[in-house]
């Protein structure tokens, strides 16, 4: 697979951009904003958690950048395409920075952040601003390219081992892989943190079934996720066991019919 030249500043930089227009709305409302925010709700709609005023630009820097930034990192080293790696890094440096925007807002010109009422949408308006964000940075991001399955060393002669590597992956599962990952790292900020928990697993069984790295040697046939794991060894007796059953079940089909 080789990336377009311009995918690398694509991915890495939307993070950055959106963290940097969070940053810049924090400071043009900090006039307006108490002395200690609220930061944090419970499982009812009073504050639980409070932060000062001047920590926010840091804060909204570092969540709507730092993460993003890191999981699209580890997609990159995993090999997995552009276009879904910058579309989970806008839509979560997108969902941050809308989540902490959208409960800054009603507290401005409040003197106790304690008497803020956050309006119960916000979240759904969150994830539909994450959601539009990733479908705008999947857009912009150009496609990688993928050569097809190559040999994974040139072969020096007829009686030099072989070997022969490739890759088999699934857009539509890396596509649900990638909005379930971003679901649940959101969630992780917001009073429903516990959907967070049960996302991120379902999103790394998920991402083991969507990319496989295959290669075949004189070992057999090796098949293991992105992940590492699971992998799947088949030995060349057991290909040899599978050919003979295959020729012999055609054999038999083949005198049934002209019986």
């Amino acid at each position: 697979m080789t990336r377009h030249r311009w995918s690398m500043p694509i991915v890495l930089g939307l993070p950055v951009v959106i963290a940097a227009v969070g940053v810049l709305v924090v400071l043009a409302w900090m006039p307006d904003l108490p002395a200690q925010v609220a930061t944090h709700w419970g499982s009812g709609d009073e504050p639980d958690g409070f932060t000062s005023r001047s920590a926010l630009p840091w804060m909204i820097g570092a969540l709507s950048a730092v993460i993003p930034l890191v999981c699209c990192g580890l997609f990159l080293a995993l090999g997995l395409p552009s276009r879904s790696t910058a579309a989970t890094g806008a839509g979560l440096s997108s969902f941050l920075a809308a989540v902490m925007l959208s409960t800054l807002a009603p507290q401005r010109g409040l003197d106790d952040a304690g008497d803020v009422t956050i309006q119960g949408g916000w979240i759904a308006a969150s994830i539909g601003i994450a959601l539009l964000a990733a479908l705008i940075a999947a857009a912009v991001t150009p496609r990688d390219r993928f050569e097809g399955s190559v040999p994974a060393s040139p072969v020096a002669s007829a009686d030099a081992p072989r070997t022969w590597a490739g890759v088999v992956r699934s857009d539509v599962m890396l596509a649900i892989t990638g909005l379930v990952a971003l679901v649940g790292l959101a969630s992780l900020v917001t009073p429903l943190h516990i959907i967070g928990y049960i996302l991120l697993p379902v999103a790394l069984a998920l991402a083991a079934t969507a990319w496989w790295k295959v290669t075949v040697d004189d070992r057999g046939v090796l098949v293991r996720s992105a992940l590492g794991w699971p992998r799947i060894r088949v030995r060349p007796d057991q290909l040899r066991a599978l050919k003979s059953s295959t020729s012999a079940l055609s054999a038999t089909s083949a005198a049934g019919v002209c019986g």
